[in-house]
């Protein structure tokens, strides 16, 4: 089912079908976020839970026992249930089932709250562990923000503003683009990383080290923007199906943890970045998107 939410700034679709975003269209009518092209990528913004990444051998282990789960978890692929929906506030929530039980053995409730805030969207995820062991979780979003938006405009034109930083050091991957303990360096240029050709021909840039907690997507061809606040989320991941520039566009992810390493065993305990919820406890992560014209 599609939610609705608006008022003058913004008009935004939910799917509660991973309760992913579908939709951002901004005062002037423009659709800010990726259209789910199949031909290319088919996903708008589907969000990361209870892992963020692959797992070597397609799974983990956790107390000793072996457990298989599919690539970014199964929260994009489930059916949320709507519990609150006004006109600029929606609260999607998931819980365990039988099946998710057979992967991630867990009781535990997932709410995600989207709130329009003037010209930003606040989504907000609260875990809720209801099991009577410490559960552990990862989680992330996934956003693909459109981009080369005027005519004429190719993706090369677009940039990511990293204020204050000179430099990015995206962490390398093995042949199986599991991470390595090495990192590279990318300049900016006035702190703006350039969407160039070739830019994630390696997959995505994934990043631990970051001195900002706000990105900006923008172009030299256009004054829209958009400003990525991520407060409490220590990674961040940056993406683009490689081979592709217009239409195009790149995915900005905040993540509260990295993907597997190669260097690593397979215990979920050991994951790098992954939390850790006490019986009955709960926590919430945020972050904001604001879409400028």
């Amino acid at each position: 089912m599609f939610y609705t939410l608006e008022n003058q700034f913004l008009k935004v679709e939910i799917n509660s079908f991973g309760a992913e975003p579908s939709s951002v269209r901004d005062a002037s009518g423009q659709e800010r976020l990726w259209t789910a092209d199949p031909a290319v990528w088919k996903r708008h913004a589907p969000m990361l839970f209870p892992i963020v990444g692959r797992l070597k051998g397609g799974g983990y282990t956790l107390g000793g026992k072996p457990y298989q789960i599919s690539q970014h978890g199964f929260a994009r692929d489930n059916e949320f249930r709507a519990t609150v929906h006004e006109q600029e506030r929606l609260v999607l929530e998931l819980t365990e089932t039988a099946e998710t039980l057979a992967h991630y053995p867990f009781r535990f409730t997932l709410s995600v709250e989207y709130r329009l805030e003037g010209d930003t969207l606040v989504k907000a995820h609260t875990v809720w562990n209801r099991s009577e062991k410490p559960l552990y979780y990862e989680l992330g979003g996934h956003e693909g923000y459109c981009i080369a938006l005027t005519e004429g405009e190719r993706m090369r034109d677009s940039y990511i503003l990293f204020p204050g930083m000179t430099e990015i050091h995206p962490i390398q991957t093995d042949e199986n683009v599991f991470l390595t303990e090495k990192k590279g360096c990318l300049p900016l240029t006035d702190g703006k990383l350039y969407l160039t050709p070739g830019l994630f021909d390696g997959d995505a840039l994934i990043l631990d080290d970051l001195t900002c907690k706000t990105l900006v997507l923008g172009s030299d061809k256009n004054s829209s923007r958009v400003t990525v606040a991520f407060e409490g989320f220590g990674y961040m991941g940056i993406w683009s199906k490689p081979g592709v520039e217009e239409p195009g566009y790149v995915c900005i992810e905040p993540w509260s943890a990295l993907p597997d390493g190669a260097y690593l065993d397979s215990a979920l305990e050991h994951k790098v970045g992954v939390r850790q919820l006490a019986a009955g406890q709960q926590e919430t992560l945020a972050y904001r998107m604001a879409f400028e014209v």
